[in-house]
């Protein structure tokens, strides 16, 4: 099986009162390091997913498979 890139964050997603409009912001917790990461709107989350999926390197990836039981 080739290895694949994978990333973890823990998403939170709430309205917000702008002016009189609500609107949607978020924050992204790697489950790895702890990095924080906010955002204005879905659309800056969406770009930064995009970019982080274009971006990860090979070699960071980790390799995923199931664990082997022996009976």
């Amino acid at each position: 099986m080739a290895a694949r890139r994978y990333e973890s964050y823990l998403l939170r997603v709430w309205e917000s009162d702008q002016a009189g409009e609500l609107i949607w912001r978020a924050s992204l917790e790697s489950t790895d390091t702890g990095g924080h990461h906010g955002f204005a709107d879905l659309d800056s989350l969406f770009a930064y997913l995009e970019t982080v999926c274009q971006t990860l390197p090979p070699d960071d990836a980790q390799e995923l498979t199931k664990p082997s039981v022996d009976i």
